[in-house]
């Protein structure tokens, strides 16, 4: 274990020993020493409203039972974590590799049962395939049911008009769809071939993008007011708002969380009034206001996944922004509803479709 992993497990002791129910009382003096912790903790959704008032901290989620599940820590044991096993380092796989394998095989799995079905020629069972795999991948498979027969968009398919032949030929499309998002599987990288200036045929590594075009990752402080008004208004204009703590865990590590969620076209940053910030020289009434520092974070590594055209900024209030995010433009969040337009113009312009009707 690491000198870091150290300090955090045993501030992280320190914070659970300090709870009273859903609340932990701190000094100012404590809240600050620890307060890299809690921003970890609430990173990972762990903490849902993490703010001090008082002294208070309301931890109005169960956070100590979360994260010793998924961060598999042992409290008053001295391994303190359980460890990865690295002596056989040849056939050795990150949780996430074991986890994306787990994926590929179980799509696999799925391919197998459609010909399975098709090859019995037995109506019902191809319906009994049809209905499972429709319910599991029709979320997720971008375009799910385009060119096959009795699909509507927002009722699926509707199997009184579904005979033998029209069965085959949906789950021939179901396979070929599904053979195609192991392809560009979310988060995976795909090999393609290009042709160099001499001729000759070079291989290229390239990240694949995700498929879907209706996902906007929203980045947010304690302004729930904030992240609620812009989450309304794109599922208004039909977006998928996406929040990091309303997602499932799924067994995750902080960062894998991140990673997976942020598989997205577009995010919004939302800088609030949520922390107090100075140059350690200057007085006390050059404090000015801050975001959360996991709001500055998710910024820059947003702007690394997606690019900077595919990142929004919105200020809120007096908050200083970061200096040194080179080349952002912030737009204010003002209370008349001037920045949605600003938003849905930049949104057009990194290429999403934007029906501006649905945006004033």
């Amino acid at each position: 274990m690491t000198k870091y992993e150290e300090n955090m497990f045993a501030e992280y002791r320190e914070i659970k020993g300090l709870r009273n129910g859903n609340v932990i009382s701190l000094s100012k003096r404590e809240y600050a020493r620890l307060k890299s912790t809690l921003d970890i903790l609430e990173i990972g959704g762990y903490i849902i409203d993490l703010k001090i008032d008082g002294g208070h901290i309301y931890a109005t989620d169960e956070i100590f039972e979360f994260f010793e599940e998924n961060m598999k820590v042992e409290l008053g044991d001295s391994s303190m974590a359980r460890r990865p096993d690295y002596s056989d380092l040849a056939n050795f796989k990150t949780p996430t590799q074991i986890r994306k394998e787990n994926q590929e095989n179980s799509i696999r799995d799925d391919i197998e049962k459609i010909e399975v079905a098709i090859d019995s020629d037995d109506e019902s069972q191809m319906k009994r395939v049809h209905m499972t795999v429709d319910a599991k991948y029709s979320s997720y498979v971008p375009n799910w049911g385009h060119s096959m027969y009795a699909y509507f968009d927002k009722h699926g398919f509707n199997y009184e008009f579904l005979d033998k032949d029209s069965l085959v030929h949906n789950l021939v499309h179901m396979k070929a769809s599904l053979e195609g998002y192991m392809c560009v599987f979310p988060g995976t990288k795909k090999r393609t071939t290009q042709s160099s200036g001499d001729g000759e045929t070079t291989m290229q590594t390239m990240r694949t993008e995700n498929v879907s075009s209706k996902r906007v990752f929203i980045v947010h402080g304690h302004d729930n007011e904030a992240k609620q008004e812009t989450a309304r208004t794109l599922e208004k204009a039909g977006y998928e708002a996406i929040i990091l703590h309303e997602q499932p865990n799924l067994g995750n590590t902080i960062m894998e969380k991140l990673e997976r969620c942020t598989d997205v076209d577009y995010a919004i940053v939302l800088y609030t009034e949520c922390d107090l910030g100075r140059a350690k020289e200057a007085g006390v009434t050059e404090e000015r206001y801050r975001a959360r520092q996991n709001v500055v974070y998710e910024h820059g590594y947003l702007i690394g996944k997606l690019g900077r055209e595919k990142v929004f900024a919105l200020v809120k209030g007096d908050v200083e922004t970061p200096g040194d995010i080179s080349g952002v433009m912030y737009t204010p969040m003002d209370s008349a509803g001037a920045w949605k337009i600003s938003l849905a113009k930049d949104m057009r312009e990194a290429g999403l479709e934007i029906d501006m009707n649905k945006w004033v």
